[in-house]
């Protein structure tokens, strides 16, 4: 795979969109650390203000703001048409968040 060079970027689209010149699922690592961080901060602030935190509360808050993010990254594009975000990772995206968003509301 060739990477893209970084002379080849003429805005800030170009920008967002040369990391997955050279690796395909970037967004798709960056995605999960984000909401991997999220997760963990609303337990921990969730915890803060009561004796007990829900993790999966937390887990399904921060699918739905994932998702969102990377729906808006869809429509991001460079010079040359192509989404910061492709299609199949928006689908690894959207299928794993929308389990967790469902076993958070079916919990009980």
């Amino acid at each position: 795979m060739t990477c893209l060079s970084i002379t080849s970027i003429e805005g800030f689209g170009d920008f967002l969109v040369w990391p997955t010149g050279c690796n395909y699922f970037f967004y798709l690592w960056i995605f999960g650390a984000l909401f991997i961080i999220l997760s963990f901060g609303l337990f921990k602030a969730e915890e803060k203000r009561k004796t007990e935190g829900e993790m999966i509360s937390a887990m399904g808050v921060s699918s739905i703001a994932v998702s969102i993010i990377s729906i808006i990254g869809t429509l991001i594009k460079n010079s040359s048409g192509v989404p910061m975000i492709q299609a199949d990772i928006l689908l690894y995206i959207l299928a794993s968040t929308t389990v967790i968003v469902l076993i958070w509301i079916f919990k009980d």
